[in-house]
């Protein structure tokens, strides 16, 4: 008897898919193929070349072009790495044709919208929803943080943009030391790091 979830991907990107010059990045589909606890079953996209590099790595995956062939396919997790601008639409037509499943993974940023983001809430609300914040779910950093939980005060540089990348520290604060009570955000006044600093006071 096959115990294993069924996953299905939608998005052949770098995150759901991966890149050569990525050779150790953690993509959904390589977690989802290598898994002895998960079977993909499925990947949804419109790019004939990544949907024929996907079959030429595992045969036993069914290629789809359109969500709408989900309808034939049974599937218990459902990963949406798409571009954050289609999201709610995506997930607005899944729902309307009964195609979510209990758990769903989301990219983030889910929406730069946050009235899309309370409607994306809304639908998915009887759903297991997991957003992708890979370094919640890394031992080194989990046990780093629990060594520094008295911790005051402290500066974190990120020199990247806030909502991709810079976020993942965001997160980790947050889980860590509580929710947001007030912050400050003022022009960064070194040269090197354009853009702004942040001052977050947690609860």
């Amino acid at each position: 008897m096959n115990l294993k979830k069924r996953a299905v991907i939608i998005g052949l990107g770098r995150i759901g898919l991966g890149e050569k010059k990525f050779k150790n990045f953690n993509s959904h589909f390589s977690l989802y193929n290598n898994s002895t606890h998960i079977n993909l079953v499925a990947v949804v996209d419109v790019d004939k070349k990544k949907l024929s590099l996907v079959k030429h790595l595992n045969r036993n995956i069914k290629i789809l072009k359109s969500i709408n062939e989900l309808k034939k396919i049974k599937y218990d997790i459902l990963s949406i790495c798409i571009p954050t601008s289609k999201t709610y639409k995506l997930v607005k037509n899944l729902s309307q044709n009964n195609l979510l499943p209990k758990t769903v993974f989301l990219e983030k940023p889910i929406s730069y919208n946050l009235k899309e983001l309370i409607k994306i809430k809304k639908i998915l609300i009887n759903k297991n929803i997991f957003i992708n914040y890979t370094r919640l779910w890394d031992p080194k950093i989990y046990k780093f943080f629990i060594k520094k939980k008295n911790f005051i005060y402290g500066n974190v540089l990120f020199t990247k943009n806030l909502l991709n990348s810079a976020i993942h520290m965001v997160v980790l604060l947050i889980y860590f030391f509580g929710g947001i009570k007030r912050f400050a955000c003022y022009k960064s006044n070194m040269r090197k790091y354009l853009g702004y600093e942040f001052t977050l006071y947690f609860k």
